[in-house]
């Protein structure tokens, strides 16, 4: 129903993602860490995120939309 407005949602959620990803990266990169603990750093990070999609909350996010 809201097609005319599907480009403005795909700037916005790639600006949020941007801006997270850039404020992530700037912040893990002041605690000095070698690239490979940053990259180490990074994946603990995402984890709890993926957790949170594995739980019965998260796959009820993600079922397939019947009309």
């Amino acid at each position: 129903p809201f097609g005319d407005r599907a480009g403005t949602a795909a700037a916005l959620l790639g600006l949020f993602q941007m801006s997270g990803a850039g404020a992530m990266v700037s912040l893990t990169q002041r605690l000095g860490l070698s690239s490979p603990d940053l990259m180490v750093l990074q994946m603990w990070l995402l984890l709890p995120g993926l957790f949170l999609l594995w739980t019965k909350m998260g796959r009820r996010w993600h079922e397939p939309v019947t009309a």
